[in-house]
């Protein structure tokens, strides 16, 4: 049961955490450098649009990457320690595994870029970051749809949502470059 209980609990700990802490750096990355007018030398830079926003985001993910190991670590030394002997063990399923170093960093690359997109629009950060953040809700929803049994995360679905989670990401970058308006913030951003 405990090994059930904390299988349930790792999306929590590696899924939400490096997700919601992230966030900020991102949404900040561009918005904060709007209102500091430090985005204007790095934009006169023959520095494509693409790589610039892919380098707010990858700077986020690389904090974040941190984060989940970090979490991962230390909760799995917590099961190792509080629970029966043996339960630590199921947190290094393949499923698990999964979970925590695929699924989870594609899905904070998706907060992530959801956050740079709206900030390349917003006018503050904490703007940005509700709309990104928009990204818990399906992690909380798979959370409540495995506690009741509903949803079985099986190597295979996970790797399937793996994809669908890389094409995502493709998309939104490409969303994040067609809203970034480079002369808008040149000229006139206030």
């Amino acid at each position: 049961m405990q090994a059930w209980v904390f299988q349930q609990f790792l999306i929590f700990v590696v899924g939400l955490t490096p997700v919601m802490g992230t966030m900020a750096a991102a949404a900040q990355s561009i918005v904060g450098e709007k209102q500091a007018r430090t985005l204007e030398p790095l934009l006169a830079t023959p520095l494509r649009t693409a790589e610039l926003l892919a380098s707010k985001v990858l700077s986020a993910a690389a904090l974040g990457g941190a984060i989940t190991v970090s979490c991962f670590t230390v909760y799995a030394v917590g099961v190792a320690i509080l629970a029966e002997p043996g339960v630590a063990g199921a947190l290094f399923t393949p499923a698990s595994l999964l979970l925590a170093f695929v699924l989870c960093p594609l899905v904070m690359l998706v907060a992530l870029q959801l956050a740079v997109c709206a900030s390349a629009r917003a006018n503050d950060a904490r703007g940005a970051q509700q709309i990104a953040a928009l990204v818990v809700l399906p992690l909380t929803g798979v959370m409540v749809a495995q506690l009741f049994g509903a949803l079985l995360l099986t190597p295979s679905l996970l790797a399937g949502a793996g994809v669908v989670l890389v094409i995502i990401n493709a998309v939104l970058l490409r969303v994040s470059v067609a809203l970034f308006d480079r002369e808008t913030i040149l000229t006139r951003w206030r």
